[in-house]
């Protein structure tokens, strides 16, 4: 099966955004982030920080001061024909796999201007590269 150009964009975009990619980013120095606000949501406290020059027009992560934790990641992103799409992942479920500590369930909603969708995942499985 092959993908358009703009098929393999929206994949890696969707990949950029898992908690696991943002902190490798920014542990490898690509990615900075600048604290924006810190909120209570519920029973968690929460900083959320903004990104720092990436290829999204903006970019938070609501990370959890207890836990330390990514829980949320909203992405706002200007299309070609100029709508401005917002996304929001939120991560939960946080267990141990191939020695990361990696959310099992996401639920994003993408909101532009139009229409609203949820997706709800219940596993994630990383693939190792062989040593």
């Amino acid at each position: 099966m092959k993908l358009s150009a703009l098929e393999i964009a929206f994949f890696r975009h969707e990949i950029a955004r898992h908690p696991v990619s943002l902190l490798a980013a920014c542990a490898r120095g690509e990615l900075r982030f600048r604290p924006v606000a810190q909120r209570t949501i519920g029973d968690r406290d929460l900083m959320i920080l903004e990104a720092v020059g990436t290829d999204f027009d903006r970019l938070r992560i609501f990370l959890d001061t207890e836990s330390h934790l990514i829980r949320v990641v909203e992405a706002w992103e200007t299309t070609r024909d100029g709508a401005v799409v917002h996304l929001r992942d939120a991560w939960s479920d946080y267990r141990n796999s191939a020695t990361v500590r990696a959310p099992f369930r996401r639920i994003t909603e993408l909101d532009d201007g139009r229409n609203r969708i949820e997706a709800v995942y219940s596993s994630w499985q990383p693939k190792l590269l062989p040593k």
